[in-house]
């Protein structure tokens, strides 16, 4: 049998402008996105994230320390992130019922038996469901 060898190959290195750094550190201080979150949604690594904060942060870098307090914010974002797989599931389920009985309809058309609503067309009532001893 032959060995494998493993393959070194270079990791892939991607750089981001000073615009988008600072824009995340704004983010991050302003409270919409946790490093987390960041770390998530722009696939960047929480190190370099709190790099970035270290580096471009306005509050004072000498005295002040990261903590990270979990905030209704963070909380919410799951919330969505669920109702939306809710929504999405529900959508998908939706569709395969519509998908169904549109080939239904199809079937039924074919066999000749026409089931489709007419849209505008009233059938005029016969004056048999009247009562008669009202007259």
């Amino acid at each position: 049998m032959g060995s494998t060898k493993k393959v070194n190959r270079p990791k892939r290195r991607r750089s981001y402008s000073e615009t988008f750094k600072k824009a995340r550190v704004k983010d991050y201080e302003a409270g919409t996105f946790s490093v987390a979150q960041m770390s998530r949604l722009y696939g960047i690594h929480g190190n370099i994230l709190y790099r970035w904060i270290t580096k471009y942060s306005a509050y004072d870098q000498q005295k002040a320390i990261i903590v990270e307090v979990p905030n209704s914010q963070t909380e919410k974002v799951k919330l969505l992130e669920k109702r939306l797989a809710e929504l999405e599931r529900s959508l998908g389920q939706k569709q395969i019922k519509l998908d169904y009985y549109e080939s239904l309809l199809e079937e039924l058309g074919e066999a000749g038996i026409d089931v489709e609503k007419k849209s505008g067309f009233t059938a005029p009532l016969s004056d048999s469901w009247r009562n008669t001893d009202q007259k």
